[in-house]
């Protein structure tokens, strides 16, 4: 994120095709992924984790690009699938998998943009708390703090993210790993949260037409912490998955016509 998001679905992702984005929609599509200002202008920190963290995210950046290219293991179990959204689940050592896959009837460019904006996450994601960058390491690595409201059972969660978002072979990537930072200590009142490989994967199907269309992968490793099961964190972030992606739709539609008219 680019913000986990990332990754963040585990605390509450092949579908058929939507119907296609408006004219206004359509309209809107600039030649590049243009980075926030945060990201271009920032300087680069002298932090002593510094290392530290972009060895993490390069780790995990290199195991989330595998992960995605490959074919869907076998013992992974099909959780969901409503409204588009197919999501997969599986325990892992420690933890648990969740891996969700969807079509977007947008350009890649501008929805990975979008997804990935800190700055509007919290204006339309009704789950995040709080998200806010806490230091750029390089143009395209940022470390994020994330805090998560409680739902249902589950205490309010936080964790700390650095994050990779470029593009690579054609498709964007959001590819992100928990760190521990010391200018973010646990908190009181939160879990904290941990997640070993996440990301977002958006590959360009428009095959040349003037209408877009994104194929979606979203994969999380992790765990949530504390003493909640496997069993329901992957039952509930399977049944949230749909939920939250026609959230970002919605959002993502409002977003585009607001710039359009602008």
């Amino acid at each position: 994120m680019g913000t986990t998001e990332s990754c963040t679905l585990c605390f509450f992702k092949k579908g058929a095709v939507p119907a296609l984005e408006s004219d206004k929609l359509m309209s809107y599509a600039p030649t590049q992924m243009p980075l926030p200002k945060s990201l271009s202008e920032a300087p680069v920190p002298s932090s002593p984790e510094r290392n530290i963290f972009l060895t993490a995210v390069a780790s995990a950046t290199d195991r989330f690009l595998r992960l995605v290219n490959d074919p869907l293991e076998s013992d992974f179990d099909l959780a969901t699938e409503k409204d588009g959204v197919r999501v997969h689940t599986k325990d892992s050592l420690g933890g648990y998998i969740i891996r969700a896959e969807w079509r977007a009837a947008f350009s890649p460019k501008i929805y990975m943009e979008f997804l990935t904006d800190a700055g509007t996450r919290t204006m339309w994601d009704g789950n995040v708390q709080e998200l806010k960058v806490m230091e750029t390491l390089e143009a395209d690595v940022q470390v994020f703090y994330q805090a998560y409201k409680k739902v249902f059972a589950l205490s309010s969660r936080d964790l700390v993210v650095v994050a990779k978002k470029f593009e690579c072979k054609g498709a964007y990537v959001d590819a992100f790993c928990s760190v521990e930072s010391s200018a973010c200590p646990p908190r009181p009142g939160y879990v904290r949260a941990h997640i070993v490989t996440g990301g977002y994967y958006m590959e360009d199907l428009s095959q040349g037409s003037n209408i877009p269309l994104t194929r979606v992968i979203s994969y999380t490793e992790g765990t949530c912490g504390g003493s909640v099961p496997k069993s329901l964190v992957k039952r509930v972030s399977a049944a949230n998955l749909p939920i939250f992606v026609k959230q970002l739709n919605e959002a993502f539609k409002q977003h585009v016509e607001k710039n359009s008219l602008s």
